[in-house]
């Protein structure tokens, strides 16, 4: 079975033009500006807090949509695992890229120690780590492809040397 994450021919064609529509907003050079410029494209103010522990095991990554009394999102928080800061980067870069295609949210069950705070309603989306033994359907294996290949897109925008200019010097 080839890998449910591996992006085809048209996930490359969306995942460009959703990220050509990002940047037109303007400079987007740090994960702070990606995550304004994120919650600027859909409206909704977004917060990132460090989440979980080893307990997680399967979970990656976490968007917690706080709804309104209409059941629209009023606002998003991405919870990720305390690791490295490039792993914390990337996994932030997943969950906004979900964001930034609509994608649905996940029907899951946080963890119990995980502490989102219920307030007129709360959607989930997670980012799990999938087993080869484990399905995804046809959609599910989409939208993941969709949040990998933006992210390593939006990841361009961020993950450089500090001195891009000085960098070309040596090559």
């Amino acid at each position: 079975m080839s890998d449910p994450w591996l992006p085809t021919d048209d996930v490359r064609t969306a995942a460009r033009e959703l990220f050509d529509w990002f940047i037109a907003g303007g400079n987007v050079s740090d994960i702070s500006a990606v995550v304004r410029r994120t919650a600027e494209l859909i409206g909704t103010p977004i917060s990132v807090e460090p989440a979980g522990d080893d307990r997680w095991e399967k979970l990656m990554g976490l968007t917690v949509a706080y709804l309104d009394e209409y059941g629209v999102p009023e606002k998003y928080g991405v919870l990720i695992r305390q690791q490295e800061i490039y792993y914390q980067i990337y996994c932030v870069l997943h969950e906004l890229s979900h964001l930034l295609f609509g994608h649905p949210p996940s029907e899951i069950e946080a963890p119990q120690q995980l502490d989102v705070p219920e307030r007129n309603g709360v959607l989930l989306h997670a980012r799990f780590l999938v087993w080869d033994n484990e399905e995804l359907t046809p959609a599910e294996r989409r939208q993941e492809a969709e949040a990998e290949e933006l992210a390593r897109l939006l990841g361009t925008l961020v993950m450089h040397p500090r001195y891009r200019d000085g960098e070309r010097t040596f090559g």
